[in-house]
């Protein structure tokens, strides 16, 4: 009597707790699935233990063993995935931040230079000590539209003096971003070269020719290779727009 009641069936009322059990061991990822199915299954069998808890008590001990020690598994590939993504991502933002730093020393070199080439540009633009040498003559200069011409004893009075020019109006640089581009006009003396040339206080002095202004200002052999011309074109930006004017020899 004694052995047939250890060998009777489970009561009808632990009939439907053995599924959380079934559903677990169907469930459990299988080390030699490929890596996404893996993932699906440990999800789906972490859901299963999840709703499985209030019956796992009705799973054998051997049964509620595996499924701890499964979980445990699941749980150590979980945290060592997300681990090694937070490295991964941490690997990139290090290298993005090695190059912003490498632009920021990039930028702040290049500030410096032109920093430095903004004041050599202001030294040169200082009007030596002085008075200002007299005003040219009437017919020195004439001007027709957009074209002017100019004597020649008034062009080899500045080109023996460049400096004289400084006292024909106040010029500083013109700067786009961190660099020189050009001569902003701030004022011009009355009745001077500027002036009679049609030039306005605000214009910006871009080019004569093809060369830039700061190099018509630096360079030898490009202020040679202007000398040695009888008709130039200056260009520069008047609101915003470019405007050009033609000097010519006469």
């Amino acid at each position: 009597m004694e052995t047939n009641r250890r060998s009777a069936p489970r009561p009808r009322l632990f009939e439907g707790a053995r599924a959380p059990c079934d559903a677990l061991e169907r469930s459990a990822p299988a080390d030699a699935a490929p890596r996404s199915v893996a993932r699906a299954r440990g999800l789906s069998w972490l859901l299963a233990l999840g709703l499985a808890a209030p019956t796992l008590a009705a799973c054998e001990p051997a049964e509620q063993a595996e499924a701890e020690r499964q979980a445990r598994v699941v749980a150590q590939r979980v945290s060592s995935r997300a681990s090694e993504e937070g490295r991964r991502i941490l690997r990139k933002a290090e290298r993005e931040l090695g190059k912003l730093r490498g632009k920021v020393r990039r930028g702040t070199q290049r500030l410096r230079e032109h920093s430095d080439d903004a004041k050599e540009v202001l030294q040169q633009l200082r009007p030596p000590p002085g008075e200002a040498p007299p005003p040219v003559a009437d017919d020195a200069i004439r001007c027709e539209g957009d074209t002017c011409t100019i004597t020649a004893e008034t062009l080899a009075r500045f080109a023996k003096d460049p400096a004289q020019l400084l006292h024909e109006g106040t010029v500083i640089p013109a700067m786009s971003g961190a660099e020189v581009r050009g001569l902003q006009v701030l004022s011009l003396r009355s009745g001077g070269v500027g002036e009679r040339l049609g030039l306005r206080p605000g214009d910006v002095l871009l080019a004569v020719d093809d060369a830039p202004i700061t190099a018509v200002m630096r360079d030898a052999e490009t202020q040679r290779r202007l000398a040695s011309k009888r008709r130039w074109t200056l260009t520069l930006r008047r609101d915003g727009s470019a405007v050009t004017r033609t000097i010519a020899l006469r």
